[in-house]
């Protein structure tokens, strides 16, 4: 898994999702 959990935190993680698809 890639540092996203961090992200998965605070944020949802559709906008995890939004960010893997940026990158």
């Amino acid at each position: 898994r890639l540092n996203n959990n961090k992200l998965t935190g605070p944020i949802p993680r559709e906008l995890t999702a939004l960010s893997n698809l940026k990158i």
